[in-house]
């Protein structure tokens, strides 16, 4: 049992006096300065059974984000920290590079909330850009993304081309990853009676238990750890995407004529009069170039042997 629970209980047994029993009333511009002062803050924590050096964490993640303005740095609890951004370009950079790690493990990031006691504070979730395997090219769309996904948490984008598949050699996706519960390792999906089994790799992914799943073990001791039983992991580094993976979804086109109306429809054919004198412009400017060229050049260079002819 924590500190704070151990209070809990003992205050809740405790009887009050007259005197204690009467409340205190925050008045309503103290919560609202609280709350415009919390916008510029997030809660993070550290994922970890032990405690991890204060000021390493401090000085690493100051020089990664690289932000524009400063960033303060207080301790509410072992790994947790309240930090205060100069710049709200900066909390959101932040928050839009997520997920972030500190000595390989999950550094857990959430909105400061001003009517929340410190041991009040939960961390519940965090974002993974996550790649479903082996489905068929049919599977690789939005729906099903969002559907697959599901099996996660909240999914919050598919990357999808602008008619809405995602083909390539796997289907990725934005989803909220439960950091309290044991990580998803796949899905069973069938596609026109054609049964598979889709497995997940995370991308960024920390350090996690290869026994239980699980990104931080409850009071430090993984639930499936049993020194007599040495059967294989249910999870383990293959769960992992690789450090450099291709973009799967590219929008750029090659070839083909640009749809200017100004330059006439892309598949009109050009008429043979058109040519010629499309290709009577380019000579005589040619000409007129390799000319100029000539009239330039000192007499002590050959110019027979540094220009070309141009065929007529």
């Amino acid at each position: 049992m924590s500190m704070e629970e151990e209070i809990t209980k003992r205050w809740s047994s405790l009887k009050l006096t007259k005197t204690e029993q009467q409340e205190l009333l925050l008045p309503k511009e103290d919560i609202l300065s609280s709350k415009l002062r919390g916008h510029s803050c997030l809660l993070a924590s550290i994922l970890k059974d032990r405690t991890s050096n204060r000021e390493a964490f401090k000085n690493t993640m100051a020089k990664v984000w690289n932000t524009s303005g400063w960033i303060t740095f207080k301790e509410f609890g072992p790994n947790k920290f309240l930090l205060e951004f100069q710049l709200l370009s900066d909390k959101k950079k932040v928050l839009h590079g997520r997920p972030w790690s500190f000595d390989h493990h999950l550094v857990c990031l959430k909105e400061f909330e001003s009517d929340l006691s410190h041991s009040e504070v939960e961390f519940k979730s965090e974002p993974f850009w996550v790649q479903a395997h082996n489905l068929s090219f049919a599977g690789m769309n939005r729906q099903l993304g969002v559907r697959i996904g599901k099996a996660i948490d909240k999914v919050h984008t598919v990357e999808v081309d602008d008619q809405g598949h995602g083909w390539g050699s796997y289907l990725r996706f934005k989803v909220d990853v439960d950091v309290n519960k044991p990580l998803v390792r796949g899905r069973m999906v069938n596609l026109g009676g054609k049964q598979s089994w889709s497995h997940f790799k995370y991308e960024r992914l920390p350090n996690f238990c290869f026994k239980c799943g699980l990104l931080k073990h409850v009071n430090g001791k993984c639930p499936n750890f049993d020194p007599s039983n040495q059967s294989q992991d249910q999870y383990g580094q293959w769960m992992r995407a690789s450090s450099s993976f291709p973009l799967q979804v590219s929008v750029k086109k090659y070839g083909g004529c640009p749809a200017n109306p100004s330059q006439g429809s892309p598949h009109r054919k050009q008429s043979g009069r058109e040519g010629e004198e499309m290709e009577d412009h380019v000579m005589s400017h040619s000409e007129e170039v390799v000319e100029e060229a000539r009239q330039d050049t000192p007499a002590c260079v050959n110019t027979s042997k540094h220009s070309r002819a141009i065929p007529r």
